[in-house]
């Protein structure tokens, strides 16, 4: 009996840190998916003002995840890019 709750001591204390350890990556998983999805949002409201003007941007996964990563100076290097190219 108590070799049983010696192994669920340990095994609580074991949860505990490895939830400590991964929520600071969890936390940034999150921020960058919701970042993301704000970028996709973003990039398509700027291909209905912009069609008007005649500029738009590819709505995929890179574009998405480089928006939401670098916010707006990627969306400006996406422009700077697509321009280049």
């Amino acid at each position: 009996m108590e070799q049983a709750m010696i192994a669920y001591i340990v095994g609580a204390i074991l949860l505990v840190i490895a939830v400590f350890l991964l929520a600071r990556p969890i936390k940034l998983l999150f921020k960058l998916i919701i970042n993301s999805a704000l970028g996709c949002v973003g990039i398509a409201l700027f291909n209905l003002v912009g069609g008007i003007l005649g500029l738009s941007v590819g709505l995929n996964i890179v574009t998405a995840l480089t928006v939401g990563i670098l916010g707006m100076p990627g969306f400006a290097l996406i422009l700077f890019l697509q321009k280049i190219l």
